[in-house]
């Protein structure tokens, strides 16, 4: 997968929490690198305000937009415990480009447009 990428092992009891989230963090910032990269999505301040672009312009979570724009983030759970289900999912910003923000991720629409094409 072009996604996939070897990272070395882990001692979970032997990691600081830091160090762990240090590597969270890290995984997404590549991760939204190869993103951008392979689907060759703008970043807010690389495109004019009246450029035309294919796909809607990358911005940090958290930010206000009317338009339609990419977030890059990990999604995760409100409740920090239990199952996903389409009422607790949020989506987190890197600590660098977001600051960590968080918000709330609609899937309704996904749900819908699903059960819409096995209905037919």
């Amino acid at each position: 997968h072009i996604f996939y990428k070897r990272v070395e092992k882990c001692r979970f009891m032997f990691t600081t929490p830091q160090d762990r989230a240090n590597a969270l963090n890290k995984r997404l910032v590549e991760f939204g690198k190869r993103i951008q990269e392979v689907y060759d999505i703008k970043d807010m301040y690389d495109v004019e305000e009246d450029q035309e672009v294919a796909l809607a312009r990358l911005e940090n979570v958290g930010v206000p937009r009317q338009e339609k724009v990419c977030c890059i983030g990990r999604i995760c759970n409100e409740a920090h415990e239990g199952k996903l289900n389409r009422t607790s999912l949020l989506l987190e910003g890197s600590r660098h480009q977001s600051n960590g923000m968080r918000v709330n991720l609609d899937i309704s629409p996904l749900l819908d447009a699903n059960l819409e094409t096995r209905s037919s």
